[in-house]
């Protein structure tokens, strides 16, 4: 069996789990010369659908006046130009971008890292919110349904 990397997903939501995976993340992708792709992935409202299982990059030319896009856009931007800030000092090639989905957020990751021919998913333990409560519902579901293999950082 030979393993090649040439793409690594960070899913990212904002909490100290996932922001210490992207350092696990940055590490490699500097070691192994890969892209990194760093993703915050939301559950949409119906009214969303129109934006279903895009990678919506350069957010900082989004123009939707809509308050939830923009709230998200936010709370992403603080996290990617950490992420970015990180990777430049590193040397590391990275895009970054929100993934808007009517899927459940497990199943988007799921989807985007096969839709995208990713190498390597590194997460967190446990995310932000509500399934904070469950250690690694989130990690345990990517892990159980993706063809690519998956690192957890705790």
């Amino acid at each position: 069996m030979s393993a090649e990397i040439s793409k690594i997903l960070i899913a990212v939501d904002g909490s100290e789990a996932s922001m210490h995976a992207s350092d696990y993340a940055i590490f490699l992708a500097k070691n192994i010369k890969c892209q990194l792709i760093a993703m915050h992935s939301v559950k949409a409202d119906e009214a969303y659908h129109y934006l279903t299982d895009t990678l919506m990059e350069n957010i900082d030319t989004t123009t939707s006046g809509d308050s939830i896009i923009q709230t998200i856009k936010q709370d992403s931007d603080r996290w990617f130009i950490d992420i970015k800030q990180k990777c430049s000092a590193s040397g590391v090639q990275v895009k970054t971008g929100i993934v808007v989905s009517t899927h459940s957020i497990e199943d988007t990751i799921v989807n985007y890292a096969t839709s995208e021919g990713i190498d390597l998913i590194v997460m967190g333990t446990k995310g932000k919110g509500l399934k904070e409560r469950m250690l690694g519902t989130t990690a345990s579901h990517v892990i159980k349904h993706t063809t690519c293999p998956v690192m957890i950082a705790k």
